[in-house]
């Protein structure tokens, strides 16, 4: 596949990827648990499909915890940071892209 062709691709996954993040925040707050883990099973697919390993690792991790309080005496989760570490990992992934591009 052509250089570009390849870069094209990416960045749609890493598009799609944050609308997914941004939409999961959204069904956080609204305590959707089903359509967050669905959200995170479609990033986890796009992820895999173009061996974005990190990013797959933390959307697998988002669809297995779900809205699921990590303290249950709190209410508390980790969603909120689950959600950082995902739109992080999208961030290098698009750095990583940028240079690749250049070269």
């Amino acid at each position: 596949m052509p250089v570009a062709q390849l870069g094209q691709m990416y960045a749609m996954c890493v598009d799609d990827a944050r609308r997914r993040i941004a939409r999961m925040e959204a069904l956080a707050a609204a305590g959707d648990d089903t359509e967050y883990r669905k959200e995170a099973h479609a990033v986890k697919g796009g992820a895999g499909m173009i061996g974005a390993s990190e990013l797959y690792a933390l959307a697998a991790a988002a669809e297995q915890a779900g809205l699921t309080p990590s303290d249950p005496r709190s209410g508390t989760t980790s969603v909120t940071a689950s959600l950082a570490q995902l739109s992080l990992a999208c961030d290098r992934l698009e750095r990583i892209l940028a240079e690749r591009t250049r070269e």
